[in-house]
């Protein structure tokens, strides 16, 4: 089934095409389902999923029918689109995608994948009965087909440098796109927004807009406790805030968000009986956050260390990059199968610009765990980290289950 899908949809799958205009066609063909549930759109440059889940938690744990729209999945289709905690029947996924895709060719109008996906899960949400849907905005904000969505809340995260070709050159002009989400009349929540101040502010009075800053709120020590990484705050206070607006202030319910468990973000496990670090940061900005949490991982297991990498062509090997990698006695930089990746030579000729003396080329991602393995089946004991990109770890992660 799930091949079926990804033929189904490699045709379109890695076009990217701005703009709402297909996507409200196609809205109207259905019926208008976007407007049969309430809508919070989540964006931002990181943190946008973390942050989508824990509201969406918030929601069902006061009792509300959620819907959660999320991207991308990690190893099923399934995955990005989300009802009370359960992720859509795969067959079900696949009546919903045909019938859009054919209905929609019998108006002659042809969807990108990403517009498909956005059509499928609002039908599946009003179907539903959905009384709320989070939806995590994908490719800047303005033009994302997610924006048809007549959202009474957004949540900006986070604001990087990212897509520079596409959302522009500055953090404020990326500001912009994202902030065009929000909607005439409705709340806004941030936190820090340093760099960018200017576009929130007149985003919020061209909408009358209410703001809120997420930094304001107090989250009770066992609260916090249950997170699991303290740098996941600031995703935390952003599903705070929203839940406290709506009135929701039961504590318990606070810390059944807390202890909502992205998968690979930050997540422990063992490989081998070698212990095993998974993390979706695939920019510098995350890196950043993420590196001193992995510090303390390498030096909590007092063992040697292995990285499983890949950098995609729209990010640079910059000095937080190569700082990062410098953390590790191993690096294994492979090539994935997607279109933004380095192929081998590219990622090969990064080596001479790191200064790591230990960086192994690997042609692909089945090889990689192929060397992966070489180095832990050694004398020298290992512990591993896997990051870079969420498409390295969709398709390593089945590999490592294999094993």
């Amino acid at each position: 089934m799930e091949r079926y899908l990804e033929d189904l949809l490699r045709q379109t799958q890695h076009t990217i095409k701005l703009g709402l205009e297909n996507t409200v066609l196609a809205m109207e063909i259905f019926g208008n389902p976007h407007r049969r549930y309430r809508s919070i759109l989540v964006a931002g440059s990181n943190g946008k999923g973390t942050t989508a889940a824990y509201i969406a938690a918030g929601l069902r744990g006061a009792g509300f029918r959620t819907g959660l729209f999320s991207s991308p999945h990690l190893v099923s289709l399934a995955e990005r689109i989300n009802l009370d905690g359960k992720d859509i029947d795969v067959a079900l996924l696949k009546e919903y995608i045909d019938s859009t895709v054919t209905t929609c060719r019998r108006h002659n109008l042809e969807l990108t994948f990403f517009e498909i996906m956005t059509v499928v899960c609002a039908r599946w949400f009003a179907d539903q009965q959905c009384e709320y849907a989070v939806i995590e905005v994908g490719l800047g904000g303005r033009l994302d087909s997610t924006n048809v969505h007549p959202n009474e809340w957004s949540v900006v995260t986070t604001i990087g440098l990212e897509h520079t070709q596409i959302l522009g050159n500055t953090a404020e002009e990326i500001a912009a796109e994202k902030l065009a989400i929000v909607k005439p009349g409705t709340v806004l929540i941030t936190g820090d927004a340093t760099g960018w101040e200017k576009p929130l502010a007149e985003a919020l009075k061209k909408n009358s807009a209410t703001h809120i800053d997420s930094r304001g709120e107090d989250i009770a020590p066992d609260v916090h406790d249950a997170l699991s990484y303290p740098f996941l705050e600031a995703n935390f206070r952003h599903a705070v805030a929203f839940m406290r607006y709506l009135g929701v202030v039961d504590p318990a319910i606070l810390r059944q968000m807390a202890a909502v468990r992205v998968p690979c973000r930050m997540q422990e496990r063992t490989y081998k009986n070698r212990p095993l670090l998974l993390d979706a940061a695939h920019n510098s900005p995350a890196i950043e956050v993420i590196q001193p949490h992995v510090k303390e991982f390498i030096a909590r297991h007092n063992q040697r260390s292995i990285l499983v990498t890949t950098l995609l062509r729209d990010k640079e090997l910059d000095k937080t990059v190569c700082d990062f990698w410098k953390c590790f006695d191993v690096v294994i930089l492979t090539p994935i199968s997607n279109p933004r990746s380095r192929t081998s030579d590219e990622l090969f000729a990064l080596r001479n610009n790191c200064g790591h003396e230990k960086i192994f080329m690997a042609r692909g991602v089945g090889p990689s765990v192929k060397a992966l393995n070489n180095f832990i089946t050694g004398k020298s004991p290992f512990s591993v980290v896997v990051t870079g990109s969420i498409y390295l770890l969709g398709q390593i992660l089945p590999l490592l289950e294999e094993a």
